[in-house]
């Protein structure tokens, strides 16, 4: 298993791994499986040009988890780790781990000196596997994200510094 940037020759297997992504865990994203699916091969290539990065972990030649990581306007100067997934069956091998890291020592590289996450917070697994890689919450957000079937999920913020 080795850790690489997605190239943007690459965007189709970024696609069906994040759709994969989607379809087993639906509520981790604030992204919606139909939404993804539509997007064209110039939004995935433009998306993967904007200032960030997108790594993946590969097995064998096979994309098994992925995370972003960009800077937006709203908040220069700190990147936002996002879209972290493992596929089910190589869990628990630290490939979330080494994806943060990744992400963490490219964010210092761009003279980050801390980085954000957004977690859904019905994901407590999640959130508590953030602070064992030292972020702590910063803020809750009360439903931030909609849903595909209309309801509203709230979102916990955390920062680590670098």
């Amino acid at each position: 298993m080795q850790i690489q940037e997605v190239k943007k020759e690459n965007w189709k297997e970024l696609r069906n791994l994040y759709l994969t992504l989607l379809s087993n865990d639906p509520d981790a994203f604030a992204d919606n499986y139909s939404e993804i699916e539509s997007r064209t091969r110039e939004n995935w290539i433009d998306s993967l040009e904007k200032r960030g990065k997108t790594f993946v972990a590969v097995d064998d030649g096979k994309y098994i988890a992925m995370g972003r990581i960009n800077f937006y306007e709203e908040i220069p100067g700190v990147p936002v780790l996002h879209k972290l997934g493992v596929l089910p069956e190589y869990r628990n091998r630290g490939i979330a781990r080494k994806l943060i890291e990744v992400r963490e020592r490219w964010a210092i590289s761009e003279g980050a000196q801390k980085v954000r996450l957004y977690v859904m917070a019905e994901k407590t697994k999640t959130i508590e596997f953030s602070k064992k890689n030292g972020y702590i919450i910063v803020e809750n957000l009360k439903g931030d994200v909609e849903r595909s079937n209309g309801t509203w999920a709230d979102v916990v913020v955390m920062e680590k510094v670098l």
